[in-house]
């Protein structure tokens, strides 16, 4: 049996005694407990038996960006009132147990302490305020204290089950601790069961942040067309440390499921890359919806996928085909492609593409913080934006190209 002393690590390089709280580590420096350093790519490429056989136990969870601000990639309203009611119903009976939602959501949070299946969810998380200052000292700290004091009380839930920073970067801020060491207060504190952080610009902020703190959970992008944080090991590393991962735009707020003759002109530079996987697609009589879910059901260290929808078609849709995905998994054919055709995804371009799946943590099926599983931007689940046909428009343009890309860069900005 080993024995772990808690130990909080200031900035001043003193270790001082854990102030009861409930965390299994906390760390400032590049100690990592488990391991010791932080280590992508462990040298002897085993896998640790938390790994084995984790597709099966992944989850559906419910984002709420469509139910406060709408789809602002493709330009989506809102949620009506009586749709939100609807969707939550069928997420609870369809087992979904999770919803993801933060004070910057708009008034999401509003909307589900005013629905007993809001507020009845088994797992709500929330997340901080953004912290615009470029350092984070005690009027920040306040007001992310009072925004999670409104939080608890709109929610009328205590505890909640995580808090994510929103912007996991603030963390690397100076005085970015003080921020961790609240979180931390508030896990001591009984008001919630988990912190973590979300993870914008790939591998290096990642490394960053893991070099300095612990979460109990990290929310990261991944899709078919931005695996940068699969093909490097970091979700291995994650799932061994026993760390939750939680995957957000895996729709790409819905441009996966349009046709690539059908994205708006900002995303011109996906089009290639998005017909070669529809066009792979189709030739394993997959959708774009189900090609884009089997490629992230193919990923073990996943524990949950969050979703926003925008319909209640949209998410007995998505929902339908997640089960029969689990049902039916052989593990082929999820690459939908060379993996080399994105590039290691380690640069991230300005404008629009390396904005797409920043913006929101859930993925948006219309692109809209919901997932395009029907509507209008459903019917482009299949690929073809109009007659329902499997692929038919990434078809159309033939078989992908021998030479890929140069390079796509995505990354996710909510």
């Amino acid at each position: 049996m080993v024995l772990f002393v808690r130990f909080h690590h200031h900035s001043a390089g003193v270790a001082q005694p854990d102030r009861g709280c409930r965390q299994r580590f906390v760390r400032q420096r590049s100690r990592y407990a488990f391991p010791r350093r932080w280590h992508p790519h462990p040298p002897d490429g085993t896998r640790s038996k938390l790994v084995q056989g984790g597709a099966d136990r992944m989850k559906l969870a419910l984002g709420t960006i469509p139910f406060g601000l709408g789809n602002r990639v493709l330009d989506h309203g809102r949620v009506p009132f009586q749709e939100v009611a609807a969707i939550m119903a069928y997420a609870r009976q369809a087992g979904i147990e999770t919803i993801d939602t933060a004070p910057g959501y708009g008034d999401s949070e509003s909307i589900i302490g005013h629905i007993k299946e809001g507020y009845a969810f088994p797992r709500i998380i929330t997340k901080t305020p953004e912290f615009p200052e470029e350092w984070i000292g005690p009027e920040p700290i306040g007001r992310m204290e009072a925004a999670f004091q409104r939080s608890l009380k709109t929610m009328r839930r205590r505890p909640v089950y995580a808090v994510v920073v929103r912007q996991g970067e603030d963390l690397l801020k100076p005085g970015g601790e003080r921020i961790w060491e609240r979180m931390t207060d508030w896990k001591a504190e009984g008001r919630t069961d988990k912190i973590g952080f979300s993870v914008f610009n790939g591998a290096d902020e990642l490394d960053r942040l893991m070099e300095r703190y612990t979460p109990d959970l990290v929310q990261l992008p991944i899709n078919a067309l931005d695996r940068k944080l699969l093909t490097n090991g970091h979700l291995r590393q994650l799932r061994n440390a026993g760390i939750e991962i939680q995957a957000r735009s895996v729709l790409l707020h819905g441009l996966l499921l349009l046709a690539p003759s059908s994205l708006p002109p900002a995303h011109d530079r996906l089009r290639a890359p998005l017909a070669a996987l529809h066009w792979t697609w189709s030739q394993q009589g997959l959708t774009p919806l189900e090609g884009s879910l089997s490629f992230i059901r193919s990923i073990p260290e996943i524990d949950e996928v969050i979703v926003g929808f925008h319909s209640l078609q949209q998410i007995r849709e998505v929902h339908r085909a997640f089960v029969e995905l689990a049902a039916g998994e052989d593990g082929s054919g999820y690459w939908g492609g060379k993996s080399d055709w994105i590039g290691d995804g380690s640069d991230h371009a300005s404008g629009d593409e390396s904005d797409i799946a920043n913006r929101d943590e859930s993925d948006s099926t219309r692109g809209d913080g919901s997932d395009n599983a029907s509507g209008d931007e459903c019917d482009s689940t299949r690929g073809d934006g109009s007659d329902g046909s499997r692929g038919s428009d990434s078809k159309t343009s033939g078989t992908p190209n021998d030479t890929p890309p140069d390079e796509v860069w995505l990354d996710s900005r909510r």
